[in-house]
């Protein structure tokens, strides 16, 4: 997925740097939804300004005003124009097939219609095309071909094919390496208003990447973007005043500037503005508000907005965050003690720490603190000295003093821990996996990831005699994807094939790409189902991707060769629907 590398750097705020054993079906899901959650494409997150272009005009030519997910006459009216050869026309009914937007979903659809715009010269179509193909979206994942319709869509002056053809010569994408040509396409955007270009834009003037390093100029396109309300801007714009870059040090306007991006949910503006509260710089010296900001920090999800991928400080500043109240808990500033809640934050705070990081935090006194709340059972004291000895903090690095102390901490019923352990065993001593998922879902009987690892083990006779009836029972609370694995092969259950392709629909809603690999095998091999190669094709192609099954791709790659022309222009032909048999619905 794409992204510059030079938009996560430029956020970094600088004043706040003060599992063993095999894989399992659960683990294999999670490390592909954090890979594939953030962001799909720039041409794909501003597609909405080209449909609205678009389809303005349409509703001229066509006589109507009103949402054509609300007007089946326009819809008629988009299509006929559309079968017409009119480019947006055309764009615009893949805009609304991509989203569904009065009509069902499906990327492939909406693929057929974006070529179509983009062979009659659409630049938005164009942008949208070389999206999907950067990204596998209903089309095998292909750089090259990507750069060409970026290409196409930045030549004919699209702010959103400028901005993604300036990622491309970042990132090496389908164009050799150039950022003189990235920092050029991405200036031409950013003139033209795209705001992700002005914030790009700025960041290379800060670091001097295919430019001439100016923080003045960096200020400028900071400002610029705060005209769009951009979060990052105003965060940007905040830290230029905090620390003088670009612009006279003016503490109360990086107060003022960080407290309008941390109200929007910025992470690295709730610290900065938690900092400035502690110090007292800009505003009054207020512990409780700082309290207040950093606590909003330290418990945000930085994956909330799935077209943009968080920028580094979004971590960095979390991080700082909880170690900082982790420390307001340990001496009552700003609230009431509670050591508890400080072993706890102090914990999370130290994930992916750096060295010095660590040194400051986690000196004699607070070790001997930890030790002491340890010492009085405190179940989180006991897992802070726990990832103590696994990480070689303050302490010599003891992977099995770890492994002690986490089991006190399960032994007191504590799930976290408990989990911890059930994982750490998986692979190495299944029984004990299985005593400690056991415990877990003797807690939650819908425990997922549990009941996930239960499953495998019963059904594999992994510490245990196989035991097709009790993983069957497992299944059932492991997600729809192992369920329907186990209604296809028969595991504690009479085959039944039609009934696990209604689960493979579910986890696929689920986001699960095992499940899309699963149906495109089905109709593939025509196991309980007509063989389909252009179902198997469709199906298929959205369960390939970062860290997905790989016997997936391979599957693929057998299928494309025995594709026709014919077979092809189906796949992305309307005429054709995307579905599996067990029942229709729209998505």
């Amino acid at each position: 997925m794409r992204y510059s590398i030079v938009v996560l750097a430029i956020f970094l705020v600088t004043s706040l740097s003060s599992a063993a054993g095999a894989t399992s079906d659960v683990g294999h899901v999670a490390l592909w939804r954090k890979a594939n959650f953030a962001v799909r494409d720039a041409c794909l997150s501003s597609g909405s300004a080209s449909y609205a272009k678009s389809k303005n005009r349409l509703d001229t030519l066509c006589r109507k005003h009103s949402v054509p997910s609300a007007d089946n006459a326009a819809l008629t009216c988009f299509r006929n124009r559309a079968q017409q050869g009119d480019s947006a026309a055309e764009f615009a009914l893949g805009s609304m097939v991509l989203v569904g937007n009065g009509v069902a979903a499906d990327e492939f659809h909406a693929l057929g219609w974006f070529r179509k715009a983009a062979a009659h010269g659409h630049s938005g179509a164009q942008c949208e095309l070389a999206a999907m193909y950067a990204n596998g979206i209903g089309v095998r994942k292909d750089a090259n071909v990507s750069a060409e319709w970026t290409r196409k869509s930045a030549l004919q002056g699209d702010p959103a094919g400028q901005f993604q053809l300036a990622q491309d010569y970042t990132n090496a994408e389908g164009v050799p390496e150039d950022p003189k040509q990235a920092f050029s396409w991405r200036l031409k955007s950013a003139e033209q208003g795209f705001v992700k270009a002005q914030l790009e834009v700025a960041g290379d003037y800060s670091l001097g990447s295919g430019v001439a390093a100016s923080d003045e100029l960096a200020f400028h396109w900071y400002e610029k973007a705060t005209e769009q309300n951009s979060a990052a801007a105003q965060f940007g714009t905040g830290r230029a005043y905090h620390f003088g870059y670009g612009v006279n040090k003016d503490l109360s306007q990086a107060a003022n500037w960080y407290r309008k991006a941390a109200q929007q949910g910025n992470i690295c503006a709730q610290e900065g503005l938690a900092t400035l509260y502690t110090a007292g710089k800009g505003v009054p010296e207020d512990f409780k508000q700082a309290f207040v900001w950093r606590k909003k920090a330290a418990e945000a999800d930085p994956y909330t907005n799935k077209f943009n991928p968080p920028p580094r400080c979004a971590f960095e500043s979390q991080h700082a965050a909880q170690r900082w109240l982790a420390m307001m808990y340990r001496n009552g500033y700003g609230v009431a003690k509670n050591d508890h809640q400080g072993f706890h934050w102090l914990r999370l705070g130290l994930n992916d720490a750096k060295p010095e990081q660590v040194a400051h935090f986690i000196d004699a006194e607070s070790t001997q603190w930890i030790k002491n709340g340890a010492d009085a059972n405190d179940v989180e004291a006991i897992k802070m000295l726990a990832a103590m000895y696994e990480n070689g903090w303050g302490l010599p690095q003891d992977t099995k003093a770890g492994v002690a102390l986490t089991l006190r901490a399960a032994e007191q019923g504590d799930s976290e821990a408990q989990r911890d352990l059930a994982t750490i065993y998986f692979g190495q001593d299944f029984a004990k996996s299985i005593f400690w998922s056991k415990k877990l879902v003797a807690q939650d009987e819908d425990d997922v990831e549990a009941n996930g690892l239960l499953e495998q083990m019963y059904r594999m006779g992994q510490g245990t005699v196989k035991d097709a009836a009790a993983a069957f029972g497992f299944a059932r609370r492991s997600g729809p994807y192992v369920l329907g694995r186990d209604y296809h092969l028969g595991v504690g259950v009479v085959r039944d094939d039609r009934k696990a392709m209604e689960l493979f629909e579910k986890a696929v809603e689920q986001e699960d790409p095992r499940a899309a690999c699963a149906i495109g095998s089905l109709y593939l091999d025509g196991q309980g189902i007509a063989v389909d190669k252009i179902q198997a094709y469709r199906w298929l192609i959205r369960g390939t991707g970062d860290n997905a099954d790989p016997n997936c791709e391979a599957k693929l790659a057998t299928l494309i060769k025995s594709l026709t022309a014919k077979d092809i222009a189906l796949t992305q032909s309307d005429s054709v629907a995307t579905k599996p048999v067990s029942r229709k619905r729209e998505r």
